[in-house]
């Protein structure tokens, strides 16, 4: 550790100086003095040491558990390190469905120190919040005139199993948007910038309140044939529950064979209010097309399609996510 107090003492001032001290070089101060590294550096200290753990599903488990990489940090290991033990600060679950309810798995977290904090990223047991609130507040306003056209994207705030189903511990999180683990100087959480995420049913219900009193007419455009005449619009239905689910009902009878719906469209820059490009295509009797795929399609495809809920208002496509991605052809 670099000592500031006895290089300033030397006669030297922060800068470039204190980089190359730290390196192991020699420098030379203001008035020609020759300063080694060992003047005003600490003697090494071990840093702190996290574990990333990839496991898609419960048919790597056993692989993983009997990994011998993993047993200098367990305990009641024929190779147990209790030095590396002391340095472990922080074990990440990046979890498939079912592993972290495995009781081999849960077994085997359990070896770790108890001073180890684990930060669970698995499907049962984080919520699927949507961090992108604006754009989700833009979503919600829209689907307050017409949820058949602008779907309401899925989430939610609950968590389908509780912590406690995976460990008894204390020191179990699962990852928040903006959420800081530091592991120098000292092992800790910080989740002072995690923010409070609305539900899109949450949202809805705010940009519900903000509308006209009197009923939402949704429009459809009908162009004229004729060109010198303007184009004019006329009403499809109003916007209360059960004439929603009439026109659904007759726009799901008339959907062509061809649904094209774009879930991007930033270009190649994601921003604020649009991700970036990428758009889906539905072909009836063929299976869905991914066109010009961006970050995050995937997320965005949960979120439009139903995850793990199906939108009741999504008559676009008449798919779950996990029907529409196994039928995806690329």
């Amino acid at each position: 550790k670099f000592d500031v107090k006895a290089a300033q003492a030397l006669g030297l001032k922060p800068g470039p100086l204190y980089g190359k001290l730290t390196k192991g070089e020699s420098v030379k101060a203001p008035d020609g003095t020759v300063i080694h590294p060992s003047q005003c550096v600490g003697p090494t200290k071990a840093g702190g040491i996290f574990i990333v753990i990839d496991c898609p599903s419960a048919l790597y488990i056993e692989s993983l558990v009997s990994n011998p990489q993993f047993a200098p940090f367990l305990a009641a290991s024929e190779t147990s390190d209790e030095g590396k033990q002391a340095q472990l600060v922080l074990v990440v679950h990046s979890l498939g469905n079912g592993v972290a309810l495995d009781e081999r798995y849960k077994s085997w977290v359990n070896r770790f120190p108890p001073h180890v904090h684990h930060m669970l990223s698995s499907p049962e047991f984080v919520p699927d919040a949507n961090p992108f609130q604006r754009h989700l507040r833009v979503q919600a306003s829209m689907a307050a005139v017409d949820p058949r056209v602008y779907v309401l994207p899925q989430g939610s705030s609950q968590s389908q199993q509780p912590l406690s189903s995976f460990s008894d511990r204390t020191n179990v999180s699962v990852p928040s948007s903006l959420a800081v683990f530091e592991v120098e100087p000292r092992a800790n959480l910080d989740t002072s910038k995690v923010r409070s995420l609305l539900t899109p049913e949450e949202m809805l219900e705010r940009a519900n309140s903000a509308q006209p009193t009197s009923d939402v007419v949704a429009v459809t455009m009908i162009t004229s044939d004729n060109d010198a005449e303007p184009a004019t619009l006329v009403e499809s239905c109003t916007a209360d529950q059960d004439d929603v689910n009439s026109c659904s009902h007759q726009n799901e009878q008339s959907t062509s064979e061809l649904i094209v719906c774009p879930i991007g469209t930033g270009s190649s820059v994601p921003g604020i209010y649009r991700n970036v490009s990428a758009n889906i295509v539905s072909v009836e009797g063929y299976g869905g097309i991914v066109l010009d795929c961006g970050e995050s399609t995937v997320s965005l495809l949960k979120r439009f399609l139903g995850h793990p809920h199906r939108n009741a208002h999504n008559k676009r496509i008449a798919q779950t996510f996990t029907q529409f991605v196994s039928s995806i052809k690329l």
